[in-house]
């Protein structure tokens, strides 16, 4: 398995749309969730443009969708006991 940041920057240079192929499966994922989580929030923080107060904007990408994925994948894969 890659490391976080080789993983990243793979899903980052890679071009179209993230598939199936692209993701990791859930155990994969959540051995590398914290740091993946810490580094592509640090990369979203810089796509972000306040506003105001109340209002921003949030410039996704590939590495952002592809995080969103896996997110969304870790809360609707049941756990096995």
């Amino acid at each position: 398995m890659l490391s976080p940041t080789k993983l990243i920057e793979k899903i980052y240079t890679a071009a179209g749309r993230v598939t199936a192929e692209d993701l990791l499966s859930r155990s994969d994922y959540q051995e590398l969730r914290q740091d993946l989580l810490r580094l592509v929030l640090q990369h979203k923080r810089k796509r972000r443009v306040r506003l105001d107060d109340n209002l921003s904007i949030v410039f996704e990408n590939r590495l952002t969708a592809w995080l969103q994925a896996q997110e969304e994948l870790r809360w609707l894969s049941p756990t096995r006991a």
